[in-house]
């Protein structure tokens, strides 16, 4: 999912700052739990740094890393006690089986660092969501049409992105997985994850086989 936003959410009551942020990284983390990440685009301007550290929290949220505690919060009591009295925070975290004096979102100690799209340049809104969604690309590739690949001649096979060639390796280049897939690493990966990457394979005849 992509999520845009400043990091300023509230429960449209401009109420207490400590209570939405904990229930929309509460409501990330579940999402990531079911199976459904999220790439964060964050204002492209200044932002205090309570909502910059929130916006910190969405991301890492979505990416399944540590969320901290939001900055000037010092305990997950401390969220509780703020927001048990706000309406729409509390029937969450009735409804998510919360108790004692426990907040919603799970937090650690030293949060993560997933990357927030736009959050701290001037580059335009679009290009920015560009970038975001193309860091979703998967670079693992599964050959079509029943197609398999002789593991042993793959001597004269070429992997090329955006027109260079990437060499058979498995730490910054291309390799097999198994003889129907494909798998980019480290800086190959990395290139492949930019909006105008394109991509070509280029298989010698001996080296397919059709089973």
């Amino acid at each position: 999912m992509l999520f845009a936003t400043d990091g300023n959410t509230d429960f449209c009551d401009d109420g207490n700052m400590a209570c939405p942020p904990d229930a929309v990284a509460y409501l990330i983390q579940d999402m990531y739990t079911a199976g459904l990440g999220t790439v964060m685009v964050g204002s492209p301007t200044s932002i205090d740094a309570f909502s910059a550290s929130a916006l910190q929290n969405f991301a890492n949220a979505g990416a399944g890393l540590t969320v901290a505690l939001p900055a000037g919060i010092t305990s997950t009591s401390s969220i509780y006690f703020q927001c048990s009295g706000v309406t729409a925070w509390h029937n969450l975290w009735s409804a998510v089986g919360r108790t004692a004096n426990n907040p919603i979102a799970t937090y650690g100690t030293t949060g993560g660092t997933a990357p927030i799209y736009g959050s701290s340049t001037t580059t335009p809104l679009l290009d920015q969501v560009k970038a975001a969604i193309a860091s979703t690309k998967s670079c693992s590739f599964t050959l079509g049409g029943n197609l398999h690949v002789a593991l042993d001649k793959l001597a004269n096979a070429q992997v090329a992105i955006s027109g260079t060639t990437l060499a058979q390796d498995a730490t910054n280049g291309w390799s097999m997985a198994s003889d129907t897939e494909l798998v980019l690493h480290g800086t190959a990966c990395t290139a492949w994850r930019t909006p105008t990457a394109t991509i070509s394979f280029q298989f010698p005849c001996e080296a397919i086989v059709f089973p």
